[in-house]
C-alpha cells in the first residue's frame, strides 16, 4: 500500500507490421521509469500536467497523465533545479533527494527515446500513479 509511480512509453505501429498470435498489435507499453513512494516528483506532475477540475485545481485520480517531448523536458529540468515541491498524502511516503540522479537519468532517456522515434511508429508518453 501506497504511493507507486509509472512513467509509461505507448508504440503504436503506423503499418501495423507487428503481430502477436498472429493478430496485429495496436499498441505496445514500454517501461521507461517506476518509483516507489516519491511524492514530489508526483506533486510536481499532477500540478503541472494533470487536467483540472471546475474549480480549476489538478485532478489526482491516477489516470494516466500525457507528457510530450517539452513535458518531459520541464520535469527533468524542475529536477535540475531542485524545485520539486514538497507534496504529502495518505501512505506517499516521502522524498528525500536521493532519487535525484536517477529521476534524471530515467527522464532524460525517456526524451531521447521519444525523439528517436523511427518512421513507421508513433510513440507517447505518460504518467500514471496507483496508491
Amino acid at each position: 500500500m501506497g504511493l507507486d509511480m509509472f512513467l509509461i512509453g505507448t508504440i503504436r505501429p503506423t503499418e501495423k507490421s507487428i503481430k502477436h498470435d498472429s493478430r496485429e498489435v495496436m499498441r505496445l507499453d514500454v517501461e521507461l521509469g517506476t518509483w516507489r513512494k516519491h511524492p514530489n516528483l508526483h506533486g510536481f506532475i499532477v500540478n503541472s500536467f494533470a487536467p483540472l477540475d471546475a474549480e480549476k485545481k489538478p485532478i489526482d485520480d491516477c489516470e494516466p497523465i500525457s507528457l510530450g517531448k517539452q513535458q518531459v523536458k520541464d520535469i527533468a529540468s524542475a529536477i535540475e533545479r531542485d524545485i520539486l515541491p514538497h507534496t504529502e498524502g495518505f501512505f506517499f511516503g516521502r522524498s528525500d533527494g536521493s532519487e535525484r540522479a536517477s529521476d534524471l537519468q530515467i527522464f532524460w532517456q525517456a526524451l531521447t527515446w521519444l525523439e528517436s522515434c523511427p518512421g513507421d511508429e508513433r510513440r507517447s508518453v505518460y504518467y500514471q500513479a496507483s496508491w
